[in-house]
């Protein structure tokens, strides 16, 4: 396992991922956000990815965050929210999502094969910043993978390593 952080010490992010799963940090305007490629297998046509982003928002109230998730994503082919529960996220109250798509592979062809994916994502508020980490994989792989999602969650802190 590694520990990654975000290089940004104003929005603190700390977790372990295997070694097997490429990180990458991205550098929006405000905020964080790292991108895990999952190991993908010679049959595969999609891999397995967990996305961990923090921005600045207003809302906090659980449901209407999950709503806001929600309408973002009904716009690919066959969304459907497969269920939710409050769960927590470094200690604070959160909400996770089950939904089901399809994903245009490749992406960019004229008629592209629809890949059925799964989706879970937990999404907290804090201080007037929204975290929003998810894993998506084929429906083929979801559950293989799972535990490494549900692991990075446990391990997930908002510590700024830079001040410790």
């Amino acid at each position: 396992m590694r520990t990654i952080t975000s290089s940004n010490p104003n929005w603190p992010l700390r977790f372990e991922h295997p070694d097997n799963w490429e990180p990458r940090e991205t550098f929006p305007a405000n905020g964080a956000a790292l991108f895990l490629r999952g190991p993908i297998r010679a049959e595969a046509k999609l891999f397995p990815s967990i996305t961990v982003e923090a921005r600045p928002g207003t809302v906090t109230d659980l449901t209407e965050l999950g709503q806001q998730w929600v309408t973002r994503r009904t716009v690919l082919p066959g969304f459907y929210v497969m269920g939710h529960c409050e769960t927590t996220l470094a200690g604070t109250r959160a909400i996770q999502l089950d939904a089901a798509c399809k994903m245009p592979y490749p992406m960019h062809a004229r008629a592209p094969e629809m890949i059925p994916t799964r989706e879970r994502v937990v999404l907290a508020c804090q201080d007037g910043k929204i975290y929003e980490i998810c894993y998506r994989a084929t429906e083929d792989d979801f559950d293989e993978f799972l535990g490494v999602f549900e692991d990075l969650i446990a391990s997930f802190s908002l510590d700024n390593p830079f001040l410790t």
